[in-house]
């Protein structure tokens, strides 16, 4: 009698750790598919361009930003300097061909 208790003992603990087993068989499984379609979503995302910058990314792309925007400023800013430098030298250049027409023209008494 002392040893069928002991065997029901044991077939009932068996029975809780089975049901444990298969909890756990099915909470790893769900983990494996939860992984499975947040790398597929990620691979999907990656070749449409949608990946979101991680901290460090999206620091180099605010400095690499600000820096595209500094040199674009001082780009434009010679260029605007330079666009004013033509139109001075045009304006000087037409004043100089109209006085060398005058000098060229036959003088008249």
């Amino acid at each position: 009698a002392p040893q069928a208790k002991s065997l029901d003992k044991v077939e009932e603990a068996h029975k809780a750790a089975t049901k444990q087993q298969k909890g756990l068989e099915k909470q790893l499984a769900d983990i494996s598919d939860a992984l499975a379609r947040a790398t597929a979503e990620q691979q999907e995302a990656e070749s449409r361009g949608e990946v979101e910058m991680n901290k460090r990314q999206r620091d180099e792309y605010s400095r690499l930003k600000g820096e595209a925007g500094a040199k674009s400023a001082a780009l434009h800013e010679q260029l605007s300097a330079m666009t004013r430098e033509l139109r001075s030298d045009e304006l000087l250049l037409m004043q100089g061909r109209t006085k060398l027409d005058e000098l060229a023209a036959p003088h008249t008494p």
